[in-house]
């Protein structure tokens, strides 16, 4: 059995009297978003709006907090907070609001296949694992998929339904965890065990409409990819996903693919290594990305701030913290055992296709090996597509990057996507 605490109705729907959510939230990646985007396109020809950008930023999150829920799973005795982007929607929103039109209640149906996109987190503190985490990523979908969605609605069709989950974690202070389930995590089951949890959720959203011509994305970054590929075991053990195209097709079952980006646990190198490269890579990822990217230094420094002042709208909508005595304890020792997991190494199974995206300068994952490698295939596919891609299992490739732990986030081609996205809606305005 499980019980999901459902998505309450907006603030701006329930009186004058209550402030909007934009005037109650403190949102820190605005500011440094609008200086990114200012200094992209100073001394050019693209005159940018900003209050067309902070249109787009606050909706984005919005509609997250209020579309945040908590799973509940007596089954297996935790429960975690979940936020959710769905890109179609949020186009519709804007068009309307710039285009000053009601769309009609049916629009032309969408040939194209849902998306739905699942995100798995990291754990370090009782704060970590919320449905917030690594909010660049539905933020980058919702950016991107703007201009086309806005242009589809404008001709009467319905854009692409793309639904970008993240799984926050029975750890975090919406969260929480029997004795019960913190026993079945022990003795290096933490992957397995938060994938059986994350699985029954995410049948629980296959089911919802009964939405068989679907794909599915697992996402997972750094610790995130062990419960990624954990998840996928599940999913795939009682088929309720395919990684079989022909599958996919003939049974009309979700087709499934899982992307790990700087996936931590399954990093090439000796266990013994990884139990202090790993928090000591983490301190030195921390520290460079904090005095050398302005927009995470800025979110990050306020982080706090922004969590504080979405509690306090969770908590009147029926989703307070849990955070007695005994949960605290919990937590803590639920954090202890997923880094201890991740500490020991969580390979990925050879029969699970995945894409594999690792920084040559990751300092938790860092091997002089698999650098040397990586140089020796670009050298020999020099000019082809794959010569940053190597593959040691079928079904498994492996793109190494120039980059370190922590990806950047606002690089030049993502502000020209959030030029594109401001521009299509002020050409909507203006029409």
């Amino acid at each position: 059995m499980s019980f999901e605490t459902p998505p309450p109705a907006s603030f701006e729907q329930e009186g004058n009297e209550r402030k909007s959510i934009r005037e109650r939230i403190v949102f820190p990646h605005v500011q440094p978003i609008l200086e990114a985007l200012e200094k992209q396109f100073e001394g050019t020809d693209k005159k940018l709006d900003s209050e067309v950008v902070k249109d787009i930023l606050y909706e984005f999150i919005e509609q997250r907090i209020n579309r945040a829920g908590v799973y509940e799973s007596s089954e297996q005795g935790a429960s975690f907070p979940w936020g959710v982007t769905d890109t179609a929607e949020l186009a519709k929103k804007l068009y309307s609001r710039y285009s000053g039109e009601v769309l009609p209640e049916k629009l032309e149906p969408n040939p194209e296949k849902r998306k739905k996109e699942f995100m798995f987190t990291s754990l370090q503190l009782v704060q970590s694992g919320s449905q917030f985490a690594f909010m660049e990523e539905p933020l980058h979908q919702a950016v991107k998929d703007l201009p086309r969605a806005l242009s589809m609605l404008k001709d009467g069709k319905e854009p692409e339904a793309n639904e970008i989950y993240t799984l926050g974690s029975p750890t975090n202070e919406l969260g929480s965890m029997s004795p019960e389930f913190l026993e079945k995590i022990k003795n290096g089951k933490v992957f397995d065990e938060f994938g059986k949890l994350y699985s029954e959720f995410i049948k629980s959203k296959i089911r919802e409409k009964q939405e068989k011509d679907t794909e599915i994305l697992l996402y997972g970054q750094s610790m995130g990819a062990s419960f990624a590929t954990g998840t996928a075991k599940h999913l795939l053990d009682d088929e309720s996903v395919t990684q079989s195209r022909e599958a996919a097709e003939e049974k009309d079952t979700p087709f499934l693919q899982v992307r790990l980006d700087m996936p931590v646990g399954s990093a090439d190198t000796p266990e013994k290594r990884k139990k202090w490269q790993i928090p000591v890579g983490f301190a030195l990822d921390t520290a460079y990305t904090m005095a050398t990217d302005p927009y995470l230094r800025t979110a990050m420094a306020n982080d706090k701030k922004f969590l504080s002042s979405t509690q306090e709208i969770f908590t009147e909508r029926s989703m307070p913290p849990v955070m007695s005595e005994e949960q605290v304890a919990l937590k803590k020792q639920g954090i202890k055992e997923a880094i201890n997991s991740l500490r020991a190494g969580t390979p990925i199974p050879e029969d699970l296709k995945v894409t594999n995206v690792v920084g040559l300068y990751d300092p938790l994952m860092y091997s002089g090996e698999f650098n040397k490698e990586m140089k020796a295939h670009k050298k020999e596919h020099r000019g082809s597509l794959g010569k940053s891609m190597v593959s040691k299992s079928p079904g498994q490739r492996t793109f190494g990057i120039n980059m370190h732990h922590t990806m950047p986030y606002l690089r030049e081609n993502e502000l020209n996507r959030f030029y594109q996205a401001a521009k299509s809606l002020k050409d909507l305005k203006q029409s």
